[in-house]
């Protein structure tokens, strides 16, 4: 989840295994920008991805 001053402008579940994505979003004036991992008590995967 992704949140901008309090507000959630983006919220959709991935996972390591799903393939990499652009995500857009206009930040223009945010003061505070949060990034949340919501896994729960899942544990983290890290994947090293190689560019083609």
């Amino acid at each position: 989840m992704i949140t901008a001053d309090d507000h959630v402008i983006f919220d959709e579940s991935l996972t390591a295994n799903d393939p990499l994505q652009p995500v857009e979003l206009d930040i223009t004036g945010v003061l505070r920008l949060t990034l949340s991992d919501t896994r729960g008590s899942q544990d983290a995967t890290c994947l090293r991805r190689r560019s083609p």
